[in-house]
């Protein structure tokens, strides 16, 4: 395959430390700068690139070799964060085909777990370029096809993972949430799937509702929620050849420092009392939340909650592990109260009638504050304010 100008230019030393001196410019003063230099244009295009993705892609980043593909193809791409965790839960294995494959990152990640990868993409532009990434990785056990998934898996022989992240943007570059309207379709394509591979994952939007499409997506064996820093990126449905168990949820929350880590089981409805306010307050991180498996979360840590419908829990026992934030409760008040008043607070708002914007409009509250919190919620039916202090480890 012919090389393209950029690979060309990578080849060359002088190029790399043009790359490796500009990264932390600003990359439209560069391009004023080179305006009559095409080459150097598409050197400092890359410069932008990775300035944009220096926290989702670290190793894009840093490493002048790597290119990096159209801003939408970087839009989904998993973070290598995520991939990697993805790859740990896999584990190893001999056969694997990404059916949609895409830029590349979590095949990449996956691809180091197994003897032989399979790497399908139709657009030959990105696969291309993915091909010059995997090389610069020491990637050789790759395959490449420039074909679309479902022409590719009707040739497909039994692989022990196949993994999808089918294309959730319709023509006119817009997110989609609906799993039917994925390409390629995974609803129709589902028998085939499970019938070509010991284990099955597929990735969805962190949008869907996941009782929803346990309907529509039969045979799930886990289902796997991912964040990180508390913003929730993906949900995954897993499927595994003769799993007997339950279904299970795995969440994760990946912070700047660990893991947090909770599992369960989607039939579990665990009950947990509804208590008075005690000495410390316990808010489920994002995955736990949009797993719903917050009571059973706080069933397992001995914690009460302070209405049915209010997602905070208390406790007078202080447990720094916890799989979300805690907080050291200091004093309570009725809602809105005055002495709250062009304060410096966090604001949380969690089944209020009012959203944190207003509360701080209205109390002119100034939202600037390292780890004071007011806390707006509804407590045993009665609206209040808790004024709280995150404790950071």
């Amino acid at each position: 395959m012919k090389k393209t100008q950029i690979e060309k230019l990578l080849e060359e030393k002088e190029n790399l430390s043009f790359i490796e001196k500009n990264l932390k410019e600003d990359s439209t003063k560069l391009l004023l700068k080179y305006s009559n230099d095409l080459d150097k244009r598409l050197l400092i295009e890359q410069i932008a690139q990775k300035q944009r993705v220096r926290k989702k892609l670290p190793s894009y980043y840093h490493n002048p070799n790597l290119i990096l593909a159209p801003s939408l193809n970087l839009a989904q791409s998993s973070s290598e964060e995520t991939a990697q965790l993805k790859s740990e839960w896999i584990g190893r294995g001999d056969r694997m085909t990404d059916l949609t494959a895409g830029f590349g990152i979590d095949c990449s990640h996956f691809a180091s777990n197994f003897k032989h990868c399979q790497f399908v993409e139709p657009n030959e532009e990105l696969l291309q370029i993915v091909q010059h990434n995997f090389r610069s990785q020491d990637l050789y056990n790759t395959s490449f096809h420039g074909i679309r998934a479902e022409t590719f898996l009707k040739k497909l022989e039994k692989q022990d993972f196949i993994y999808l992240d089918p294309s959730r943007r319709n023509e006119h570059a817009h997110s989609i949430i609906k799993v039917e309207d994925y390409q390629p379709n995974i609803l129709e394509l589902l028998p085939e799937l499970l019938g070509k591979s010991d284990k099955l994952l597929v990735k969805l939007s962190p949008m869907i509702s996941i009782s929803n499409y346990l309907a529509h997506l039969p045979g799930v064996s886990e289902i796997w929620v991912i964040s990180q820093r508390n913003d929730c990126k993906e949900v995954c449905f897993y499927w595994e050849h003769n799993y007997k168990a339950d279904l299970k949820i795995r969440t994760a929350n990946i912070t700047e420092y660990d893991l947090e880590y909770f599992e369960s089981h989607y039939s579990d409805n665990k009950k947990v009392e509804i208590a008075s306010l005690d000495s410390y307050l316990y808010l489920p991180n994002a995955s736990i939340l949009k797993a719903g498996i917050q009571d059973n979360l706080a069933y397992d840590w001995q914690l009460r909650k302070l209405d049915t419908h209010t997602h905070i829990y208390t406790s007078n026992v202080h447990r720094k592990d916890y799989p979300g934030r805690v907080f050291k409760v200091l004093r309570t008040t009725k809602s809105y109260d005055k002495s709250f008043a062009k304060g410096s607070y966090n604001i949380v708002s969690k089944n209020f009638p009012d959203k944190a914007d207003y509360i701080a409009k209205k109390l002119k509250i100034n939202k600037s504050h390292k780890s004071r919190y007011l806390i707006a919620c509804q407590h045993k039916s009665e609206l209040i304010f808790i004024e709280a202090e995150l404790l950071l480890y």
